[in-house]
C-alpha cells in the first residue's frame, strides 16, 4: 500500500482514519472473510457443542441422550451459531489488525517485485488464512478451557441440576462469553 501518512505510525491511526486512507487509495478497507469460512465456523461450533455429549453420556454425568432428543440439538445449534459468530468477528478483527501491521512488509514486497497485483492477492489470501486459523485456534482453546471449568467446577457447585441443564450451561456459557468477546463487549 503506497500512501503517505501525516502521522508517524499506522498504529496511531484510529480504525476509521485507516479505512478512510485505504479507501482514498482505491483499496478495499475492510477485508472480507469468504462465505465458506463462515460455514466452517458454524460447523466447527456445532462439533464443539457435540463433543461434550460423549462426556455427559459416561457414568460421571449419566445423561440419557435418548431422553433429551429435543434439548440437545437446540443446545448444539445455538452453540454453533454463537461459536460461528465469535470466530467470524475475531477473524475479522485479526485480519484487519494484521493488514494494518504489515504496511512496511507490503512496501518492501512492492519495491522488489514487478507483479504487485499478484503479490497483493497472494499476501491478502495468506492474511485471510492466518486470521481464520488464529481465530479458530483461540476460540476452540478458550471454549475447551471454559467448558471444563464450568462442567467440573462451577456448575456442580450449584444446587442439584439435571445432567441436561449442566450440559446446556457448560456448553452455552463459554459460547456466549466468546460471542460477547467477538462483539467487543468483553
Amino acid at each position: 500500500i503506497f500512501f503517505t501518512l501525516k502521522m508517524n505510525s499506522v498504529n496511531e491511526l484510529s480504525s476509521d482514519e485507516f479505512n478512510k486512507i485505504l479507501n482514498e487509495e482505491g483499496r478495499v478497507a475492510e477485508m472480507k472473510i469468504q462465505r465458506v469460512f463462515v460455514l466452517l465456523y458454524f460447523v466447527i461450533g456445532v462439533v464443539m457443542g457435540t463433543i461434550p455429549l460423549y462426556l455427559y453420556s459416561t457414568p460421571i454425568f449419566d445423561m440419557d441422550l435418548l431422553k433429551h432428543v429435543i434439548e440437545i440439538p437446540i443446545v448444539v445449534v445455538v452453540c454453533g451459531i454463537l461459536m460461528g459468530y465469535a470466530s467470524y468477528k475475531i477473524s475479522l478483527r485479526k485480519l484487519n489488525s494484521k493488514s494494518r501491521a504489515d504496511k512496511e512488509a507490503r512496501r518492501a514486497l512492492k519495491a522488489g517485485n514487478k507483479d504487485n497485483e499478484e503479490t497483493d492477492a497472494s499476501h491478502d489470501k495468506s492474511l485471510k488464512y492466518e486470521a481464520v486459523c488464529a481465530a479458530l485456534f483461540q476460540n476452540n482453546l478458550v471454549f475447551v478451557v471454559f467448558f471444563l471449568m464450568f462442567a467440573f467446577w462451577l456448575v456442580p457447585k450449584l444446587p442439584i441440576l439435571p445432567a441436561v441443564a449442566n450440559y446446556a450451561i457448560s456448553v452455552l456459557s463459554p459460547a456466549v462469553l466468546l460471542a460477547l468477546h467477538g462483539k467487543g463487549t468483553i
